[in-house]
């Protein structure tokens, strides 16, 4: 059975902490400090999303949330249990995930928009349209010298190379359709972009510290 009986939407989620940050995978979050990192995680409820959490590791986050069934099969197979799973039903189709279907704790409501940080963006204005969400490596820009390292988890596992038999990620292409989504789908209220450098104007710019400072 699906999530088992515990299975709720993100509105239901407890949390003390102001914020919610929101951690894409763009290359920017790389250049993050882990100690600024930790420092997040006193004020945000740090929710990652698909493979994104490789960069700090999975004792660094309270939720994991993706989209699709080959994210599914990975972390059946290598993330523990200790984390709570945000994702959509048909992720966890029959045979592709039985045992994490077991350990979902949040039901991702779905229907609009393509990809997993948009689907979790729509979620939580509808469910929780009072908390603010602090939004991380949401790039949305190619550089063509970087094509080769815009997937970086690939450094770190050979699963998702391997399910694009080894093919660079059409990044341009991708950010354009992904930019568009962005404006038709979700409303710029309570949400702060807070890389500075994104390609994606959406949603007001400004540092983490500061957004923090202004909810003071």
């Amino acid at each position: 059975m699906f999530g088992g009986a515990s299975l709720k939407t993100i509105g239901k989620l407890e949390t003390d902490r102001e914020f919610i940050a929101l951690i894409g995978s763009g290359l920017s979050i790389l250049d993050m400090p882990d100690e600024e990192f930790h420092e997040l995680k006193r004020h945000a409820y740090i929710i990652h999303t698909n493979y994104a959490f490789c960069r700090f590791g999975p004792a660094e986050m309270d939720m994991l949330v993706w989209y699709d069934q080959k994210v599914s099969r990975w972390i059946e197979s290598h993330l523990k249990e200790g984390v709570s799973l945000w994702t959509n039903q048909a992720s966890l189709m029959a045979g592709v995930a039985p045992k994490l279907a077991q350990r979902v704790d949040y039901w991702l409501e779905s229907g609009r928009g393509s990809f997993t940080l948009l689907q979790a963006l729509i979620n939580l204005q509808k469910f929780l349209p009072n908390k603010k969400v602090l939004l991380f490596g949401v790039d949305m820009k190619a550089n063509p010298d970087d094509a080769a390292n815009v997937k970086w988890y690939d450094h770190y596992m050979e699963y998702d190379k391997a399910s694009r038999n080894h093919a660079l990620y059409p990044a341009e292409r991708a950010f354009k359709s992904f930019g568009k989504e962005f404006r038709i789908f979700v409303q710029p209220h309570n949400i702060v972009n807070c890389n500075l450098d994104s390609g994606l104007d959406h949603f007001p710019k400004m540092i983490w510290q500061e957004a923090v400072k202004s909810k003071e």
